[in-house]
């Protein structure tokens, strides 16, 4: 689902691009909650460009919705996209954007900001929470969200 939700959206970018085509190059920024750990496939497709649809990630979770947007990709069966997309904030797979309590307790980073090499640079971010700010798990009283807040300046190149 989320393979499918992330190839619109980047297919979408792409279009806005390439109307935009003769004008100087528009930095692109992606930001969100992607659900998706550093690893998983939809952190790959942004990172890489490109996913096979035989991902595990790309196969829909549930068969009765159906495989078509797997089917409509090309010859070589792989989603792709042509932004060339950094992660603002470093891979790391000890970063915590969000941490939950409870019974189902979950701690990871699962929040993204991207950007496009070509025409922005990132001057400074937001940081991380400490671990002791986070340490009961979110939302708290430093974080009244179950994720921390990200952001970032970025230059015009």
């Amino acid at each position: 689902k989320q393979v499918a939700q992330l190839t619109v959206a980047l297919e979408a970018l792409e279009a806005i691009r390439r109307e935009q085509q003769g004008a100087s190059p528009h930095g692109v920024i992606l930001a969100g909650d992607f659900n998706s750990q550093p690893g998983a496939g939809p952190f790959n497709f942004c990172q890489d460009g490109e996913l096979s649809v035989q991902d595990p990630d790309a196969l829909p979770k549930e068969l009765h919705l159906g495989r078509g947007l797997c089917y409509s990709r090309g010859p070589d069966g792989k989603f792709r996209h042509h932004l060339d997309l950094a992660s603002t904030y470093p891979v790391d797979n000890t970063l915590v954007t969000t941490r939950t309590g409870g019974d189902d307790a979950f701690e990871g980073n699962l929040d993204y900001i991207w950007h496009t090499r070509q025409g922005l640079r990132p001057l400074a971010r937001l940081p991380l929470p400490r671990p002791d700010q986070v340490a009961q798990g979110l939302p708290n009283r430093d974080f009244p969200s179950d994720h921390v807040p990200l952001g970032a300046y970025f230059a015009l190149e």
